[in-house]
């Protein structure tokens, strides 16, 4: 045999696992095959034989040793066994005691030294030698002693050298400086040295034997092989638990205990990197490595390598997930919690992402050191801007408990109250008045204090929110806290303006002016500022488009979509329908995927309102019910009854008048009154006895929305019209003279800019009026409510005109605009209405014609199809019609490539001459 020659060895050990082991000799006879061993040939001739087996650990050495012992004993020679101990690398002599016990050798007594080892050693083995070959066999060299391998080194290489064979097994020690005496042995020039490798996939397919099919096994052994790397324990492992239970390599304890084991036999160095590795949970980055594990980066990169080669790692990282969790498991708990920390302070100062700093403190529990709060604050506005919000009220209860002083912890509190009400807002109430005695108390800092007002005022605890102000109040000169002051009287002032007069008188003389808010005011005291002018009437043209300036502010979709929620109520307020429902619909895909209960219930509720006044009752209806399954039974609060009154006011429209009176038993609590909401519930409540008959119930709910109103400073119709309501009672009690006076006040109070509000005055101002004055009041009130873009209220309009002609003896035009209120609030879904119409929509008409478009070559016209047709035939340009049927552009321009389709036209000059003639009768 001569060394740099290469072979490769199949042996069996004593289960029947075939092992390979790859090494750097190559002859055509097996180890373990017939003849004599080669290095026992070698020792016969009269030469020593050196064999070093090399390797990580794990990888089968120990196993190709002692079939090399088996054979040897089997041949007649004689073997010496002795194997290394860490613990025994500092003892002289340790690892020579061990191979010459009862040989006369000692190595233990108080005259021994080197010498005299020296003799006895080299008597020893020419005596054993005379009787036939010596194997010295030697397993985890590295361990042994120098006193030892120095005797070794004499006996093999001695001036008085005795044949004889020496096999080690070696692996390099991670971390450990060279040892001379050793390296010498080992890289003499005729030392044969065997590098053991990992099992390929044909190897582990053999060791499945017969026990499974061959699809079975070629999926079992990729398996393996993916899970251990070729390294002969883990997979011996993964088939001891897969082969006699089941078929799916699940052999998680065993496989566990498996790469402990590997760890172990690696030594401290490895345990430590591998156990870094598994806390970062990334993949291996060797300067982090080192400087968690103190060792420098050359030690690390090294045993990363070697940790690879084990098959413990692959490049990105652990090969499986048991992997790791089996090495973070046998991690001591104070010393994973020391890791875990010092991890957390590393990947925090590398600047990295807050969430991977978190989930290391996360881990290991609270830590009170002062760079971790911005963290934990910078994690959850993270979050809060990807929609996650119960990742930011995790964040941030952590932060709680990280917080080094009491003000932040209690400022902290207050942050997570305010978005349990997003997601918990029932549980969301008992955290906001826990924190109302530590405000008292002065432990609050001043503005988180009047943010918990706005919370309690959310949770309509009125009376504890007006003492969080008041003490807070007490502290401030009204200056230093200007901007927060403007916001919560404004807040005030749009949502719960019955509070109003009460929170003035608590406020500091400098903070009780409405004063307009800087332009670099937040989005948060710009969106309130505009919704309080606008339901106040207080503002101009450039309170909606400070509402819109708001929308565009890209912080809005990126921090609090209540702010874009209060701005779009601005809009809806100053009958901006069309705006309003396109911010909602372009919002509403920010809030996809966001997990905000009370973000979903707020725009549901939103869509609902502005599809109302669109006068699209169906999708009101929907969406209020959509959005009051984000509301929990128990919750009486605003947004409950705010949906409430638009399921009142859209069951009512619907002619559903049972389940709108379900919807009134539901309770709520008193303190809704005197809110916003509540004046919208109160009007609802109004029409829905209006429309049972039960004047006197509606009109003291009218009266009872209007001295609010009034009182409040909100007296705009488009808020709640309810001078509108109490009018229409009056005329239906016959008091025509208390229905005038309301109608007359109401249209001297109406500001410029509300297009449905005022076509809504108008409709009502007609009815008022003598009979020979309503169709022009009606026409102007038809313009204001188309420009308004409410098709509920344009039906009615158009309903009260068809009335008008019909007591103006003119029957045709009556029947005419019938028809077209009648299509109208068809289309609205508005089933009371349509009924009311009925009898004028076929009046006087002979029964072929009720139906005129409906015979011939028009048959195969929809409804829709046939209002675009008769629009584009009265000469109509496609945004006309759309403005007028309420539609998009495109819509029209599909309804007419349908028409021409089937009517087999290709232009609008082609329609025929009947769609003219109707278009003129409907216009």
């Amino acid at each position: 045999m001569r060394a740099r020659e290469f072979r490769t060895v199949r042996n069996q050990d004593p289960e029947g696992v075939l092992v390979l082991l790859e090494q750097y000799t190559h002859i055509d006879e097996p180890l373990d095959g017939p003849g004599l061993d080669p290095l026992l040939d070698e020792v016969a001739a009269g030469t020593n034989g050196f064999t070093v087996i090399c390797g990580p650990a794990t990888m089968g050495k120990s196993a190709l040793l002692q079939k090399i012992v088996e054979r040897a004993t089997a041949a007649g020679t004689t073997v010496l066994g002795a194997t290394g101990s860490p613990d025994e690398q500092d003892l002289p002599y340790a690892a020579l005691g061990k191979l010459f016990t009862g040989l006369g050798v000692d190595t233990a007594g108080p005259a021994r030294g080197p010498l005299r080892v020296a003799r006895e050693t080299h008597r020893a083995v020419a005596d054993l030698n005379a009787a036939g070959p010596v194997l010295i066999a030697i397993d985890d060299a590295q361990y042994i002693d120098d006193e030892s391998l120095r005797c070794l080194q004499q006996l093999a290489y001695g001036v008085q050298s005795i044949p004889f064979a020496l096999v080690l097994t070696w692996e390099p020690q991670l971390a450990a400086p060279p040892r001379r005496i050793l390296e010498d042995l080992i890289y003499r020039p005729r030392v044969q040295r065997i590098q053991v490798g990992p099992l390929t996939y044909r190897d582990i397919l053999r060791m499945t034997g017969s026990r499974l099919s061959a699809a079975e096994a070629d999926t079992l052994a990729r398996r393996c092989l993916d899970l251990g790397g070729g390294n002969p324990l883990l997979t011996c492992a993964l088939l001891e638990e897969t082969l006699p239970m089941s078929r799916e390599p699940s052999g998680v304890d065993a496989f566990r205990q498996a790469v402990l084991v590997c760890l172990h036999r690696m030594g401290p160095v490895a345990t430590r990197v591998a156990r870094a590795i598994a806390i970062l949970d990334r993949a291996p980055d060797t300067g982090l490595i080192s400087r968690l594990t103190e060792l420098g980066t050359g030690v690390t990169a090294g045993t990363v390598q070697r940790l690879v080669e084990v098959g413990v790692l692959a490049e990105g990282g652990f090969r499986h997930p048991e992997t790791q969790s089996a090495v973070i498991a046998e991690i001591p708990a104070d010393e994973a919690i020391d890791l875990r920390y010092r991890a957390a302070q590393l990947l925090y100062e590398e600047g990295e992402p807050s969430r991977s700093v978190i989930s290391q403190l996360s881990a290991a529990g609270p830590l009170p050191r002062e760079w971790v709060l911005p963290v934990l604050c910078s994690a959850a506005q993270d979050a809060l801007a990807d929609g996650e919000i119960s990742a930011a009220i995790q964040y941030l209860n952590f932060a709680v408990d990280c917080c080094p002083d009491e003000d932040r912890r209690y400022a902290t509190k207050a942050r997570v109250a305010a978005l349990y009400r997003l997601v918990e807002p029932v549980s969301s109430g008992p955290r906001h008045l826990a924190l109302k005695a530590p405000a008292l108390a002065g432990k609050v800092g001043q503005r988180e204090a009047l943010k918990l007002a706005e919370g309690l005022l959310w949770h309509l605890q009125f009376d504890d929110a007006l003492d969080v102000v008041a003490e807070v109040a007490a502290r401030d000169d009204g200056f230093s806290l200007g901007t927060e002051w403007r916001q919560l009287r404004h807040l005030v002032a749009a949502g719960y303006p019955g509070l109003l007069t009460r929170l003035e008188a608590l406020l500091p003389e400098a903070a009780r002016s409405a004063a307009t808010a800087p332009v670099i005011a937040p989005p948060s005291l710009r969106a309130v500022q505009s919704l309080s002018t606008v339901v106040t009437q207080s503002g101009g043209e450039h309170t909606v488009a400070l509402a819109e300036q708001v929308l565009q502010d890209s912080t809005v979709a990126q921090g609090s979509l209540e702010v874009a929620a209060t701005a779009i109520f601005s809009l809806v307020y100053a009958d901006m329908l069309d705006t309003a429902a396109d911010w909602c619909d372009r919002l509403q895909s920010e809030l996809h995927g966001a997990d905000g209960i009370a973000w979903n219930a707020l725009f549901g509720a939103l869509r609902a309102l502005v599809a109302l006044r669109r006068g699209q009752i169906d999708i009101a209806l929907e969406q209020s019910q959509q959005a009051l399954k984000f509301v929990p039974d128990n919750e009486r609060s605003i947004r409950s009854a705010l949906l409430l009154a638009m399921l009142v006011e859209g069951h009512t429209a619907a002619g559903n008048h049972e389940a709108a009176a379900e919807c009134l038993s539901r309770p709520i609590r008193q303190q809704v009154l005197e809110t916003r909401a509540g004046l919208h519930y109160l009007f609802a409540r109004g029409r829905h006895h209006q429309a049972m008959d039960r004047p006197h119930a509606a009109l003291a709910d009218f009266m009872a929305c209007g001295e609010r109103m009034i009182q409040w400073n909100m007296d705009s119709p488009s808020v709640a019209p309810w001078r509108v309501g109490a009018a229409e009672v009056w005329l239906a009690l016959g008091k025509r003279h208390h229905a005038a006076q309301l109608v007359e006040e109401q249209m001297s109070r109406l500001g410029a800019g509300l297009p449905r509000s005022r076509g809504i005055v108008l409709r009502c101002l007609a009815a008022v009026r003598d009979v020979g004055e309503r169709p022009g009041i009606l026409g102007d009130a038809l313009k204001a409510l188309q420009a308004g873009h409410d098709r509920l209220e344009s039906a009615r309009a158009l309903a009260d005109l068809s009335e008008t002609f019909q007591s103006l003896g003119n029957k045709a035009d009556a029947r005419t605009v019938a028809r077209r209120a009648r299509r109208l609030a068809d289309s609205c879904h508005a089933e009371g209405l349509v009924q009311v119409l009925t009898p004028y929509h076929s009046a006087g008409r002979p029964e072929k014609h009720k139906r005129p478009m409906g015979e011939g070559q028009f048959a195969a016209l929809s409804d829709s199809e046939r209002r675009v047709a008769m629009l584009a035939a009265a000469g109509h340009s496609n945004r006309e019609i759309a403005t007028k049927i309420f539609v998009t552009v495109s819509t029209v321009e599909q309804h007419l490539t349908r028409v021409y389709r089937k009517l087999n036209i290709t232009s609008r000059e082609q329609l025929p001459v009947e769609f003219r003639m109707e278009a003129a009768e409907i216009s």
